[in-house]
């Protein structure tokens, strides 16, 4: 039996079917797709990386090669290494801390810390200071300041930052300092707040926290010799301590030193007259002792034994450290009948003699500052 095959029609053939022909079309349109997202990942990988360690090697560079600035580092006791990139990139030494720590993880530059103090320069590269800390190299000189207008908290604070601990701080705080005649008016139970005249001193690191102190107290006393301020201050009825607590009064009131004078004047003159001084740096202070934090606003409603808008005649102890114009116009005060001062937002201190002067003042020259 003749069995008829049928027959193919060319038109059907798989070869020329239309549907057959866009699968395939697609498949190869989706894998161009897939290549050039494979390539563009790539492409943006490479130029990530490349700009990542354009940038890595960039923060490896110094600060400022032409600079001649030795700026102190202190490592203290337990103290890691992502302590000490910190504490590089916050005195401007370094670019970035994270970048220093990557390549001392990397490179295993430094695997620990000598204690001590360090001096560097922003013209050293970071791999040059990680060289002089793998050596420990710790310099034995260092330098400490004390700025006028600041407080003993203040001071507590940069000792500390030195390397120097808390309790031997606080000690040397409480020790009365006979040796020197300036100390002889201070109650028994005050601490050095006044005393630490503002100033950079140079040490090693055999200092104790009484070395350092010695250095203030010993070029303060010189001043008052030289100045003859016990003398002057008895003049006006004060004693050298009296004195002392008035100069750190200006001084924390006073922006413009020149003005220094003049608010003495004001003080004085308020002294005279059996009148509260009336200042808002005292009534701050007095609160910082207790321990708090508040707006000078707030801290006037606040009754401490240093607040003199509450309590007549001068608070108990200095509130800072005065400099040489401050101690200097508390002695001799310029001659004014002056009874109010405000301290203006322009900067300018501006006096008065009556109330109504004084409160047209304040409303016209003090907008910002009398809210703080």
């Amino acid at each position: 039996m003749d069995i008829e095959l049928p027959k193919i029609d060319k038109e059907q053939s798989p070869i020329d079917n239309k549907q057959t022909l866009g699968i395939k079309n697609k498949r190869s349109n989706t894998k161009m797709i897939v290549l050039s997202v494979l390539s563009g990942l790539l492409l943006l990988t490479v130029l990530v990386a490349g700009s990542s360690y354009l940038w890595y090697r960039s923060q490896l560079s110094a600060v400022d090669a032409s600079s001649t600035e030795e700026i102190q580092i202190v490592i203290k006791q337990g103290d890691t290494f992502n302590d000490l990139s910190n504490q590089l990139e916050q005195k401007g030494l370094i670019k970035n801390a994270f970048a220093l720590q990557l390549y001392n993880k990397l490179n295993k530059h430094v695997s620990s810390l000598q204690v001590g103090t360090y001096v560097f320069s922003k013209r050293q590269t970071p791999v040059q200071m990680l060289e002089e800390l793998q050596k420990g190299a710790v310099s034995n000189e260092f330098q400490i300041t004390f700025k006028p207008g600041e407080n003993i908290f203040d001071a507590r604070k940069v000792l500390l930052e030195a390397g120097y601990n808390e309790v031997d701080i606080d000690a040397a705080f409480k020790k009365q300092y006979d040796k020197y005649p300036m100390m002889a008016g201070r109650p028994a139970d005050a601490s050095v707040e006044g005393f630490i005249l503002g100033e950079t001193y140079s040490a090693t690191k055999e200092y104790t926290v009484e070395n350092i102190l010695d250095m203030p107290f010993s070029l303060l006393q010189q001043y008052i010799d030289k100045e003859g301020l016990e003398a002057a201050f008895n003049k006006h009825g004060l004693t050298l301590y009296e004195g002392i607590i008035l100069a750190s009064i200006i001084q924390r009131e006073v922006s413009n030193p020149d003005d220094m004078l003049l608010v003495s004047s004001v003080f004085h003159n308020r002294l005279k007259k059996g009148m509260q001084l009336g200042s808002d740096v005292t009534a701050a202070y007095g609160v910082q002792v207790l321990g708090k934090s508040t707006s000078v606003v707030e801290a006037v409603t606040v009754d401490t034994p240093y607040n003199t808008r509450i309590h007549t005649g001068l608070p108990p102890a200095p509130i800072a450290s005065p400099g040489m114009r401050a101690l200097r116009a508390a002695a001799n005060p310029a001659e004014s009948e002056y009874i109010y001062f405000v301290a203006g937002d322009d900067g300018k201190t501006y006096f008065a003699v009556t109330n109504e002067e004084h409160e047209s003042n304040a409303k016209k020259y003090c907008n910002k500052l009398c809210k703080l």
